[in-house]
């Protein structure tokens, strides 16, 4: 679950930044977001530099965290759903 959420980091990067161009801008595409993100952690003096802007930038935190346990928790109550589901049949 908390690997989902944070391979999705940047595909929900993308999005926002596409969202938040102006209507009479053209939109950039989700390459060139994704592009311009990498050449800008690349930049970083080291890959510590590198991973902490990345990490930054794309909002892992605390958030990504809720999100992990909360996917974990609904999949374990689904599973005892089954589980009780065929022991009634």
């Amino acid at each position: 679950a908390a690997c989902a959420a944070i391979v999705s980091g940047p595909f929900n990067l993308a999005r926002n930044v596409q969202y938040g161009t102006g209507a009479s801008k053209q939109q950039p595409s989700i390459g060139k977001v994704l592009r311009s993100l990498a050449k800008e952690a690349v930049t970083k003096r080291s890959l510590v530099g590198a991973m902490l802007f990345l990490q930054r930038r794309l909002r892992i935190g605390w958030g990504t965290a809720r999100v992990a346990a909360g996917m974990a928790f609904g999949q374990g109550v689904y599973d005892w759903c089954i589980v009780i589901v065929s022991r009634n049949n």
